[in-house]
């Protein structure tokens, strides 16, 4: 017995042997000056200083048969804990494994992040500090170019004995397909579909919610061209209960002018309702984003149009962006971009009630100035500069207008710097 004891751990050592170990880390600090970033202030307001950090380390243990990963997360704002802080503030990102069954066919299992291709449906949401990601179970078949994953969630609070009631603002269970396919020429294709149940306001029952669409992009670095189109389509119920039919449909079109300078046109659509008209009751055309989605940049980099359709109180939008893109050097990038944003349904003027009439459908314009420096492929420095002009439109949905007792908002800034180290320690 003791013989047996002795030899066996000896019979795995070639197993552990072939495998593969990896340690590394990541810190970020982000300083940042705020202004107007992701709430809507009046020009007295005083702005914010503030410093976030995020640190992980991160274990990748990989073998013939299975992969596993754990991630270990701290977030945190600069004078948040004490200095004296004995609390234990070390959270879990990711905890999966993946059971490799054979070349094309995978099992992946536990708290992991669904990222797919760009869609803003399927985003690790990296800007924020905490991140995203989920518990699942992921079935996953991959071909030579082509490739398709199932996954499934189902979320408790805590153990239960009895009472499914999830009182997170997150779904209950989430269902999703993706099917991927790579062309030579640089086409990607992608066709995504996502169920997900959401409780209903204060009760146990679960109204459905279903995202169906696709991502159709180009880009091949032979070419001076590079394009995209994506479109959704939204049908089931809102946590309200009322029934939902909505759109979001996207575009961009892309042309390098030289070697180190490129431009990038881009517009995006998603449904809202005419809020003008009383007969729409129980329904709504209000596109909503999944509780996976990210949308921090894909409607400005202030983010005061990312939580749709609640931004816009469900009335849509219309973001019209151009992009300059200028490579300085082989580790500098310097960008610029404008938006221009739009309602994409109707929204009544309150100065005119009791009479409705809508508003100019003119939201705000903004502008967004990045540059990034490339130290080396684990260090990178990122500065940044936004501002926003909101229009009288946009003022009257948040609340300030003439005769409603507030300052007036005519200018929204927003600045960081953020540094990521990203070092592996070890790795056989």
């Amino acid at each position: 017995m003791k013989k047996t004891f002795l030899l066996f751990p000896l019979s795995l050592l070639p197993f552990f042997l072939q495998a593969q170990f990896t340690l590394s880390g990541e810190l970020r600090p982000r300083g940042e000056f705020r202004q107007g970033y992701k709430n809507f202030v009046p020009d007295t307001s005083e702005p914010v200083v503030l410093v976030s950090q995020r640190m992980r380390l991160n274990a990748d243990f990989r073998s013939e048969l299975f992969v596993i990963r754990l991630s270990l997360q701290d977030v945190r704002v600069w004078g948040d804990a004490k200095i004296k802080d004995a609390s234990g503030r070390i959270g879990l990102y990711e905890a999966w494994g993946e059971w490799l069954i054979n070349p094309m066919f995978s099992v992946k299992m536990g708290r992991q992040v669904l990222r797919y291709d760009n869609l803003p449906i399927f985003t690790a949401s990296n800007w924020g500090q905490s991140g995203v990601s989920h518990d699942a179970l992921v079935f996953k078949v991959s071909g030579h170019k082509i490739k398709f994953h199932t996954g499934f969630a189902w979320n408790n609070e805590k153990e239960l004995y009895t009472n499914n009631y999830y009182p997170v603002d997150l779904y209950k269970n989430m269902l999703f397909l993706w099917g991927n396919r790579k062309y030579n020429s640089g086409l990607n294709i992608s066709l995504v579909s996502v169920t997900e149940g959401l409780q209903k306001n204060k009760s146990t029952e679960i109204l459905y919610r279903t995202t169906t669409g696709g991502d159709f992009t180009f880009r091949n670095d032979s070419s001076l061209l590079e394009g995209g189109f994506q479109a959704f389509y939204q049908r089931g119920k809102t946590t309200a209960g009322d029934k939902l039919n909505s759109l979001m449909i996207g575009a961009k079109a892309g042309y390098r002018i030289l070697p180190s300078f490129s431009i990038l046109l881009a517009v995006d659509y998603f449904s809202g309702n005419d809020l003008t008209d009383t007969s729409l009751q129980g329904k709504t055309r209000a596109f909503y984003l999944p509780y996976n989605a990210s949308m921090h940049g894909m409607n400005g980099q202030m983010d005061l149009l990312d939580n749709l359709p609640a931004d816009t109180q469900n009335a849509g939008l219309v973001a019209l962006s151009s992009t300059l893109t200028w490579k300085t050097s082989k580790s500098g990038t310097f960008q610029m971009v404008y938006w221009y944003f739009l309602l994409a349904g109707k929204y009544p003027d309150p100065r005119l009630l009791p009479q409705v009439s809508a508003a100019d459908s003119y939201l705000a314009s903004e502008i967004d100035i990045s540059y990034t420096y490339k130290a080396s492929k684990d260090l990178e420095l990122q500065l940044g500069y936004c501002f926003m002009l909101p229009s009288e439109t946009m003022k009257m949905m948040k609340g300030y207008f003439p005769g409603a007792g507030n300052t007036d908002v005519r200018f929204l800034q927003w600045a960081y710097v953020m540094v990521t180290f990203t070092p592996v320690f070890f790795t056989r």
